[in-house]
């Protein structure tokens, strides 16, 4: 298996396309093989005419590319397929802070689908099968190095991605209070995003009440 490739972006137009929901959820779908806009929108539930957009945008970006081409009647059906399936892009503080209204609404996006997913757990304990969601709270007084070195080796497990190098201010920095303890809490959370759709908390959905049974699908 190839190993994967972490870049580094500051660019903004395609920071908001790595954070839009319809467009991340186009890259999950032809993360592992070949789909045609019509197979895409007949599992996102939409019309395909809503999803050339979002294809389009990606094209043009690079991140996906049509790998094969089939005559339907008088029309040309599109087969596309992602170009990074071993790349993990990041971007840093700088940019953070630079689009932080942008990070936050994407992180409120992906959080909405796991708390949901967590109520339907608490209030429907003997339903079968059980929605796949986890979350876990972690916290120890370790010092800043230990706790850097403990987010590198669990990105690693998680995806074989290398954390990522500080620049060398920051180095200096840790090296005059690496032996002062802090206590850093680490939230994990992961859920599938199919079950999240199953029940009514699809990716992208803002406002939506999570109490609200109305909300969510059978």
């Amino acid at each position: 298996m190839k190993n994967k490739q972490v870049k580094e972006t500051t660019d903004m137009s395609l920071i908001k396309m790595l954070t839009d929901p319809k467009k991340t959820r186009i890259l999950q779908l032809i993360h592992k093989g070949k789909m045609s806009a019509k197979q895409m929108a007949e599992v996102l539930e939409e019309k395909p005419s809503r999803l050339y957009y979002h294809i389009n945008k990606l094209e043009e970006a690079g991140l996906i590319r049509c790998v094969e081409t089939k005559a339907q009647g008088n029309l040309v059906e599109k087969f596309y397929q992602r170009t990074d399936i071993n790349d993990v892009y990041q971007f840093g503080l700088q940019e953070a802070n630079q689009y932080a209204p942008l990070v936050m609404t994407y992180l409120q996006e992906l959080l909405a689908p796991a708390f949901g997913l967590l109520q339907v757990v608490q209030t429907n304990k003997e339903r079968d099968p059980i929605p796949d969601i986890s979350a876990q709270i972690l916290y120890d007084r370790i010092t800043k190095r230990e706790w850097k070195e403990r987010l590198g080796r669990a990105l690693e497990v998680l995806d074989g991605t290398p954390f990522p190098d500080d620049d060398q201010e920051v180095k200096e920095d840790e090296d005059k209070d690496h032996e002062i303890d802090g206590t850093y809490q680490t939230i994990i959370i992961s859920y599938k995003t199919e079950d999240a759709e199953k029940y009514g908390f699809p990716l992208g959905v803002k406002n939506k009440m999570i109490g609200d049974e109305s909300s969510r699908k059978a």
